[in-house]
């Protein structure tokens, strides 16, 4: 669906600064409230479409915690781990994932989040998601279940002529606090791309984006809610900067 202008933290500039030396990468950067980190990244080609790619971050100063990520990929099998606040006294919590291709359309997908001091079934059960993906020629359909169907959701995106197009539908547990949002992207001319979005709860997104010498990004937004008309829109703008040596 339409990702909004309001979903990004706008209020921080950032800069950032990449490097590459063999199989081993390197980056660091800051933004305007002083917060600088840096990482490092390994990947590993085993032959046979195996790889291995390691990653690891911090805040470069007073580093308090690390995040480490591993990403193993094999033709159709995809996995990750991530632990996203490992310190020298506890791995803190676990994120994994997983996706495998049972055929060139169809897969399927799992993720879950985990606190090792809480292995209990219950928080596992909230905590883990299930979903699968098929792809055709005009239409792609993917469903997703959180929490053991305490959540779901299911999508449908299409392509009319040059727009893409998709509907979506949420509920909890059996039918509970359904909710319908579409979505559509599209070309309006002179490089500006559409994307707009409306949903059951009254919420309207429509944003415009263009690229300026293949540099420069220019996004413009606007947010309301039909069902408060008392309610001010909210209006919002973002420019990025991409250099590439």
């Amino acid at each position: 669906m339409v990702r909004s202008l309001f979903d990004d933290k706008s209020d921080k500039m950032s800069v950032k600064g990449e490097a590459v030396q063999g199989k081993y990468g390197y980056w660091a950067g800051a933004d305007s409230k002083m917060n600088i980190e840096g990482g490092l990244a390994a990947k590993n080609d085993f032959g046979d479409g195996k790889k291995l790619d390691l990653y690891i971050s911090s805040k470069l100063l007073k580093p308090k915690t690390v995040e480490a990520e591993a990403v193993f990929s094999s033709g159709k099998l995809n996995a990750s781990l991530r632990a996203p606040g490992a310190s020298s006294s506890a791995t803190g919590p676990l994120e994994g994932s997983m996706t495998y291709g049972i055929t060139d359309g169809f897969k399927v997908a799992g993720a879950f989040s985990l606190d090792p001091s809480k292995t209990d079934l219950g928080t596992l059960k909230s905590s883990s998601a299930l979903g699968a993906q098929y792809t055709a020629p005009d239409y792609t359909i993917s469903a997703t279940t959180e929490g053991f169907g305490a959540v779901n959701r299911a999508t449908l995106s299409s392509k009319l002529g040059d727009k893409d197009v998709a509907v979506a539908a949420s509920m909890n547990g059996m039918g509970e606090n359904l909710a319908l949002a579409t979505g559509v992207r599209a070309s309006v001319g002179n490089g500006v791309s559409l994307k707009a979005g409306l949903a059951t709860s009254g919420d309207v997104d429509v944003e415009l984006s263009r690229k300026f010498y293949h540099h420069i990004g220019v996004k413009l937004g606007a947010k309301a809610n039909l069902n408060s008309p008392s309610t001010l829109p909210k209006f919002g703008a973002q420019i990025s900067l991409e250099a590439k040596p």
